[in-house]
């Protein structure tokens, strides 16, 4: 059963999407309503091409088209790691996986879409407005009612990475006609409403070190009310993240790792009402590798993200087994039905793609290792520590809950040149220089480069991947920089 029978009776957001594509068809409508608002915008965006907002919002719409559904079942996907996968071709990752979220669940082992009355598609029949945010950024604002859905203010973020215009982010804020007039508030009301507005539209989500967009935005203008020198970016920059840190190492009880997340959210709601008192600058933020040295490793708030960190500082729950671990169709060089042979899904298909690739390249791929339990994890190491004892393990193997290997997003990679081991000659056979050419353009990343121990806190391991998608990925390989350098933390 296509979409179009099946939304009579489900989610009622996608109804709205085959009236954006009934209006969908007018080109003059984009080019009337995508105007920079004066000149040096408009030489900016001539150097990129602007987004064209019908072209993109009609790529989403396509998707959302092309789901079959039967009642609420979605019938040709199984999983939301595939959707992931589907809609990172038009959206940044972060996106995908928010989407899939939001308005998609496993039931039973079967995807099925929520019921929801969340807009998620611009209305192209009626007026939005185009503002650019910078050279790389535009968003697109649109205020519409409807009978279903009441007044709302839909704001859609576009950013041009990797030689293309993408979906960024979307941000519903429902409109509440009773608002008070401000002409008619007094100076302590204005600065009281000021204050909680700045609160309401603290972004919930976490966000890290390179994201774009208006949620970074309304972070570097909170941060600023509170005293800090921020221009607002719109990127989650390194000043960002050191003013982040700073805040952090004020509040006794947060993790100063630069991530705005869900407790520096609440600390922050509270400096803004006044509650708590923070100084800019009085932060005492600890050297790197600190927290290691001292063995205070954090556990890390949401271990199921595709780009959660985990290494000497930042550690799994004992009892973190990821969902949707399956076999990827590619080569190992074992038989055996063993765990290691796991990945979630969504990592395991990007594998399996880069796999393919590799063949058509001429070169033979092998996995050899990929997700690893807690339990399975301490053994390893503690039989490490047996032979070479503590100092020298700590280089080479990771400690119970700081593998990256708990996470199911990681995979071993060798060849049939250097008998399937794993070690620091895979680097020099052709599918080691095949893989850290592109690597990248599947999702991956060499987890432990060459030369970046002090940072990553183990030595050079050509054959580790980890799957952070292929946004993140094409960044890290780009700008030649470890994970924890592109995400701002140690």
């Amino acid at each position: 059963m296509q979409l179009q029978q099946w939304i009579k009776g489900a989610s009622i957001v996608l109804c709205l999407l085959l009236i954006a594509c009934s209006g969908n068809d007018s080109s003059e409508n984009d080019q009337t309503n995508q105007q920079p608002d004066d000149s040096s915008q408009e030489e900016e965006a001539d150097q990129l091409g602007s987004p064209s907002v019908t072209e993109l919002e009609q790529k989403f719409i396509d998707r959302i088209k092309n789901l079959e559904v039967e009642g609420t079942e979605v019938k040709n996907y199984k999983t939301k790691a595939e959707l992931i996968e589907f809609f990172s071709e038009i959206m940044t990752t972060s996106l995908a996986e928010d989407m899939a979220d939001t308005f998609f669940e496993v039931k039973n082992d079967t995807l099925h879409i929520k019921q929801t009355d969340e807009p998620i598609s611009l209305l192209m029949n009626q007026d939005y407005q185009t503002k650019e945010v910078n050279q790389n950024q535009y968003k697109v604002v649109q205020e519409a009612e409807t009978d279903m859905q009441g007044a709302y203010r839909l704001t859609v973020q576009y950013t041009y990475k990797n030689g293309q215009w993408l979906i960024a982010e979307r941000e519903v804020e429902r409109l509440d006609e009773s608002n008070q007039d401000p002409e008619e508030s007094t100076d302590d009301q204005k600065d009281s409403d000021s204050n909680q507005e700045d609160d309401e539209k603290l972004p919930e989500k976490t966000i890290y070190q390179g994201e774009q967009g208006d949620n970074v935005s309304q972070i570097q203008h909170v941060l600023s009310e509170l005293g800090y020198e921020l221009d607002e970016t719109g990127t989650y920059n390194e000043k960002t993240v050191n003013a982040i840190k700073d805040f952090q190492a004020q509040i006794d009880s947060l993790v100063i790792d630069g991530i705005y997340g869900p407790n520096t959210i609440n600390y922050l709601r509270q400096a803004i009402a006044g509650d708590i008192t923070i100084e800019p600058g009085s932060g005492d933020i600890p050297a790197k590798n600190d927290q290691n040295r001292e063995g205070n490793a954090s556990i890390v708030d949401h271990p199921a993200s595709i780009t959660v960190l985990v290494n000497k500082n930042h550690r799994l729950p004992a009892d973190y087994v990821p969902n949707n671990l399956v076999v990827p169709d590619v080569r190992f060089p074992f038989n055996a039905d063993l765990p290691k042979k796991q990945m979630r899904e969504v990592a395991a298909r990007a594998l399996e793609n880069m796999f393919a690739a590799g063949d058509q390249a001429g070169v033979d791929l092998f996995a050899q290792s990929g997700y690893r339990s807690y339990n399975r994890q301490d053994a390893i190491f503690t039989a490490n520590v047996n032979q070479y004892g503590r100092e020298q393990a700590n280089q080479f193997s990771a400690q119970p809950g700081e593998s990256e290997h708990q996470t199911g997003l990681t995979m071993d990679v060798t060849s049939a040149d250097i008998d399937f081991q794993l070690i620091k000659e895979f680097a020099n056979t052709d599918e080691g220089q095949w893989v850290k050419q592109h690597a990248s353009e599947y999702g991956f990343i060499i987890r432990y480069p060459k030369g970046k121990t002090n940072i990553t806190g183990y030595q050079y391991e050509p054959w580790h991947l980890r799957y952070v998608g292929k946004d993140i990925a094409k960044e890290i390989d780009k700008n030649n920089m470890t994970f924890e350098e592109y995400l701002g933390v140690n």
